[in-house]
C-alpha cells in the first residue's frame, strides 16, 4: 500500500545516529516538516504580476537543513502535494475555490522539487574544497526551482506568471534565502541542540 511506503520512506529518511530518539523521531520530524510547510504556505506576499512570494518553502528549506535531512528530494515531493492540497481547502472554504486555478497550483510541486534537487546538489552532495555560501546555494536553488515551475506553466498555457519580470524571481529567491538563514539560526539556538545533530561545514 502507498501509505505504507510513505511510512516506510519518512522512517529512513534520517539514520538513527542523527537523533537521540531514533527512528519514531525522525517520522515525527517528517511528518512536522509537511504540516508546518502547509501552513506556512498560506502566508504569501505578492511581487509582480501573479508571482507572490509564500513561506512554505522557507519553512521547508530551514527545516531539512537544520534537522540535516539527507535525502530531501522524496520529502519535497509530499510536502508539495501537501501545500497544494492546503491551499485548494482554503480556497473552498473561503468560497473562492476555481478548479482551473486549483489544477494550476500543482505545478508548485514541481518547484518544491526542483528546489530540493538542486538544493541537494549544491549542498548536501556538494563535496568542492570551496564550497558555495548557503545563502548563495539557497538562491540558486530557489531561482532554479521557480525556472522549472515557470517551464511547465508556460507549457501548460498558464498566464498566472505572465507579467512577472525575471528580476522579481531572482530577487525573491534571494530574500527568501536570507529569511531561511535567519530561520535555520533560531532553530540551531533553540530547536537542534535537543537532538544529536552532525554540524554541516556550509553552515
Amino acid at each position: 500500500r502507498w501509505q505504507s511506503k510513505i511510512i516506510f520512506y519518512l522512517k529512513q529518511e534520517n539514520d538513527h545516529e542523527s537523533f537521540f530518539y531514533g527512528k519514531e523521531c525522525a517520522v515525527s520530524i517528517n511528518i512536522l516538516i509537511v504540516i508546518l510547510s502547509a501552513l506556512a504556505s498560506n502566508i504569501s506576499f505578492p511581487v509582480a504580476g501573479g508571482f507572490r512570494i509564500t513561506m512554505g518553502i522557507v519553512v521547508f528549506i530551514a527545516a531539512i537543513h537544520a534537522f540535516r535531512i539527507k535525502r530531501p528530494v522524496i520529502l519535497s515531493v509530499i510536502t508539495g502535494i501537501a501545500v497544494v492540497l492546503m491551499r485548494i481547502l482554503v480556497e473552498y472554504f473561503m468560497g473562492s475555490f476555481d478548479p482551473v486555478v486549483a489544477s494550476g497550483h500543482f505545478l508548485e510541486v514541481a518547484f518544491y522539487m526542483g528546489y530540493a534537487i538542486i538544493y541537494s546538489a549544491t549542498v548536501i552532495n556538494n563535496n568542492s574544497t570551496y564550497p558555495l555560501p548557503l545563502v548563495a546555494a539557497l538562491t540558486l536553488s530557489d531561482a532554479g526551482g521557480n525556472v522549472i515551475e515557470f517551464m511547465l506553466r508556460s507549457i501548460a498555457h498558464d498566464q498566472a506568471w505572465d507579467q512577472t519580470p525575471l528580476i522579481a524571481i531572482l530577487l525573491a529567491a534571494a530574500v527568501r534565502a536570507v529569511i531561511i538563514v535567519i530561520l535555520v539560526w533560531i532553530l540551531d539556538q533553540y530547536v537542534t541542540p535537543k537532538f544529536n545533530i552532525e554540524r554541516s561545514r556550509h553552515d
